[in-house]
């Protein structure tokens, strides 16, 4: 479950919240390699939703990469908001040029 075939070697990955100031709001445990980053999300969002709670707040900005676009919707359905770079959708046949 540590073996990332991407990084060709054994892989842990740290998950951290912080806000824009850089201050760290929480580590969490380390997740598997074959874990992407939509799933950890997803995940903490089930398990730790009480000490989120005490954290966040609705209408709370999360800036997250296109990697996380599979938890948009959990997220947005917590009353947080997501911002992301727009990303081409290869679904609809969209292609860089």
């Amino acid at each position: 479950m540590t073996y990332s075939g991407q990084k060709k070697r054994n892989l842990l990955k740290p998950f951290l919240f912080f806000v824009t100031n850089g201050r760290i709001l929480d580590l969490n445990v380390l997740f598997a390699a074959i874990d992407n980053d939509a799933t950890i999300i997803k995940d903490l969002l089930k398990k730790n939703n009480d000490k989120m709670k005490e954290t966040l707040r609705k209408n709370d900005i999360f800036v997250l990469d296109r990697w996380f676009r599979d938890a948009v919707k959990e997220l947005e359905g917590l009353g947080y908001k997501v911002m992301m770079p727009a990303y081409l959708d290869s679904d609809k046949k969209q292609y860089q040029k």
